[in-house]
């Protein structure tokens, strides 16, 4: 799956989230997930937030699965103003990409990538609707 889906009838928004190998720099570090170090409890308690600001939460998540060695995400956005300006601007790119929002819980050195981190475990919050999402596969395409 790449770029992002955006069906403003159905009101879902769908897309990568974390592509599970790649490094990014964030923050100017340098990180990696390794495979299937993304966990998350129910769908439903995953907030479609934007640009992980909280109090900006326009939609929940429907379903969540490693596909390819990707974590992919179907988002509902919800009814009224501030969810029709997200599909919106997310059908005309402004907010071009999703960002997972995560807690990390086991993060060390990478073995096989020096000065990289390597996540293990992490635990997802949130995923954030951003003009400029850290993993290029979470983008527009």
């Amino acid at each position: 799956m790449s770029g992002l889906v955006v069906d403003v009838a159905a009101r879902t928004i769908s897309g990568p989230v974390v592509p599970y190998g790649p490094v990014v720099t964030h923050q100017r570090r340098r990180w990696r997930f390794a495979p299937g170090s993304v966990r998350y409890g129910s769908p439903g308690d995953v907030a479609l937030n934007v640009d992980h600001v909280h109090s900006r939460r326009v939609g929940r998540a429907q379903t969540l699965a490693s596909v390819a060695g990707v974590l992919t995400a179907v988002f509902l956005v919800y009814r009224g103003d501030p969810g029709d300006r997200v599909l919106a601007e997310a059908d005309t790119r402004v907010l071009a990409g999703l960002s997972p929002g995560t807690d990390l819980i086991r993060v060390g050195p990478d073995p096989d990538v020096p000065g990289v981190q390597l996540v293990r475990r992490a635990w997802l919050r949130e995923v954030s609707l951003t003009a400029a999402p850290a993993f290029d596969v979470a983008g527009a395409r």
